[in-house]
């Protein structure tokens, strides 16, 4: 009948219609893949370059540093332990800059060890305070507890170049503040994640900024390598964690860390 042939054609239609869908998705997937596996790629070949690069200034570095502290520390001339130690200040940001790169180019992670993420964040306070200028106003809250699983070097490593950006983003004055927190994705039944909050009052970025905000290399700041941001997304991931970026203008910028707590292992 005319009503079984319009059923028929209809089923074939939809047939043909969701065999062209999954054919598209299964595109599109085999595109997203690609486009992650030159990003890998990309990422190795400029790690495996960049650890060379590193590796060679943190040589100079640090014979330079040796000579300069060697000159500073002789009391005799005055002006040249001044000069000295000024030098030595000024090369501080390309010492930084070589560390991020090692650690960036880095193939293993360093052995873990069980660390409480509140004591060590207050007990590094103080040298967070040290690295940034007077008036920002940096702040810490945290909850006690949350235990993880890595390199106490690395996680203080990661908070070093997050609280640097965020109190570079601020200007002066401006407030910093780092959280430490337990933290449930929407989709997992119980609590797996300790999260490290890193938020900023500055201007905060637009879309297309933050989109690249985690390529190797990338600022839009003048006295940064770029580096910062990827290498403690880096340190995240080599402990299974990730690093979240949220901005809005005007507003400011947050930072979010999540690292597996020990007991989510």
């Amino acid at each position: 009948t005319v009503s079984d042939q319009y059923a028929r054609v209809k089923t074939e239609l939809a047939r043909a219609v969701q065999f062209r869908e999954a054919a598209e998705q299964a595109r599109e997937a085999r595109l997203s893949r690609e486009r992650e596996l030159r990003g890998v790629q990309k990422l190795q070949a400029v790690a495996a370059l960049s650890g060379g690069l590193a590796h060679l200034f943190n040589n100079a570095l640090t014979v330079a540093q040796s000579v300069l502290e060697s000159l500073r520390q002789d009391t005799s001339m005055p002006s040249r332990s001044r000069a000295s130690a000024r030098m030595n200040e000024a090369m501080e940001p390309a010492v930084r800059a070589t560390r991020d790169l090692m650690i960036f180019s880095r193939q293993e992670a360093p052995e873990p060890q069980s660390v409480e993420l509140g004591p060590l964040v207050a007990s590094f306070a103080e040298t967070l305070g040290q690295t940034i200028p007077e008036d920002v106003d940096l702040r810490i809250s945290s909850s006690p507890g949350l235990r993880v699983l890595m390199d106490p070097e690395s996680l203080k490593q990661l908070l070093l170049n997050l609280v640097l950006n965020a109190a570079e983003a601020t200007g002066v004055p401006g407030k910093v503040l780092i959280t430490v927190a337990p933290f449930k994705e929407v989709h997992e039944p119980d609590i797996r994640w300790a999260a490290i909050a890193v938020e900023d009052d500055g201007t905060g970025m637009d879309d297309a900024t933050l989109n690249q905000a985690l390529d190797p290399f990338y600022t839009n700041k003048t006295k940064h390598s770029g580096l910062g941001l990827t290498v403690a997304h880096a340190i995240a991931a080599q402990v299974g964690g990730e690093l979240r970026l949220e901005s809005s203008e005007g507003v400011g910028t947050r930072a979010l860390v999540l690292l597996p707590l020990e007991t989510a292992r």
